[in-house]
């Protein structure tokens, strides 16, 4: 869970927004399939992408 942990936390603000947790996510998934020659690329919808999902603790 290294994305809620704060790898996902761009821009550093402490909050990890969906926008943030959507990007984070597609660019590991997408590139932990390709290294086992898969493709996959995820998608997740329906919240505003600015919402804040968590607080990192630092």
């Amino acid at each position: 869970m290294k994305n809620l942990q704060g790898d996902a936390d761009k821009n550093s603000d402490t909050f990890i927004s969906h926008k943030e947790l959507s990007a984070y996510l597609y660019e590991n998934v997408s590139n932990s399939a390709n290294d086992i020659d898969m493709e996959q690329n995820p998608t997740w919808s329906g919240v505003d992408s600015d919402a804040i999902l968590t607080k990192v603790a630092h």
